[in-house]
């Protein structure tokens, strides 16, 4: 669907956790309990998504919006530039040195953490 996550309580989760949790029945509209923290909270689900292929380095079987990332995370963690909530990937051109973008982005990184020490 264009909008998979309509509001902070919907849910999407990946084909293999549609069968675990509801067999051959229809996911869609059921409600499911995920525990963030010491909360278990109730999420509609909203779209099922295929399975994410092996090879992948994203691997995840639920997906929720980031409007409930302040009941995952703490205050500090959300405010933190170097916080490892979520990844970052560049695509770089062709004729892109790795060295010279590894470089960069190592510079940008300590540039950022300099900033923050002072």
């Amino acid at each position: 669907p264009k909008n998979p996550l309509p509001n902070r309580n919907s849910i999407t989760i990946s084909s293999s956790y549609a069968i675990k949790y509801f067999g051959e029945d229809n996911p869609l509209g059921r409600l499911i309990e995920v525990q963030m923290g010491e909360e278990i909270r109730e999420f509609k689900v909203s779209s099922v998504m295929a399975d994410p292929p092996e090879n992948s380095s994203i691997r995840f079987d639920l997906a929720i919006s980031n409007e409930n990332n302040n009941v995952i995370f703490s205050q500090g963690v959300m405010e933190a530039w170097f916080s490892v909530s979520s990844e970052t990937y560049v695509l770089v051109g062709d004729n892109s040195s790795i060295a010279t973008v590894e470089s960069g982005i190592q510079d940008v990184v300590m540039g950022y953490l300099d900033y923050i020490g002072t």
